[in-house]
């Protein structure tokens, strides 16, 4: 007996849920008639077009001037914290002996070039099209990358020569 009774509240539910869909249904093809209807008789124009890939481009160049004007300050921000770390390893660098010295300077010759590659890619941001963000964004990321290696290689000589 309690099997036919939740047998048939099931059967009803199920009824009530489906009649409930072709109601909705029937209202959701009314609204999508009437808006055809509204639709035909406002007709795009290409000026209409035109006025809004315009409207669409300019928003995309000013998403993306603002996409390089954040990764140049957040860049710029990582650079003047590293030039302080290289100033340290400078300083430190007197302290070394005359053969530790040596491959300390070839690194740290190498940290100059790439950091002199990092300021040149941040001073390209400054002429740089909105159109070449990922371009922009993957040069900035790798020169950073590149950077960060050689102040981390330096370093790393730093410390095994203050080992030895």
């Amino acid at each position: 007996m309690m099997l036919k009774k939740i047998a048939f509240v099931m059967a009803t539910g199920l009824l009530l849920g489906y009649a409930g869909c072709d109601q909705s249904g029937t209202q959701e093809q009314g609204e999508a008639a009437e808006a055809q209807e509204g639709m035909a008789s406002e007709k795009t124009t290409a000026e209409d077009v035109q006025k809004e890939v315009g409207e669409a481009a300019e928003s995309a160049a000013a998403y993306s001037r603002e996409k390089l004007d954040e990764l140049r300050d957040k860049t710029n921000d990582k650079l003047a914290k590293l030039d302080t770390k290289i100033e340290s390893l400078k300083e430190r660098g007197s302290e070394l002996s005359e053969d530790a010295r040596q491959e300390w300077q070839a690194k740290m010759d190498t940290l100059a070039e790439r950091r002199e590659e990092m300021r040149d890619r941040l001073d390209n941001l400054k002429d740089a099209s909105g159109e070449a963000w990922e371009d922009i964004k993957r040069g900035v990321d790798s020169a950073w990358e590149d950077l960060q290696q050689a102040y981390d290689d330096a370093a790393a000589t730093m410390d095994e020569a203050g080992e030895g």
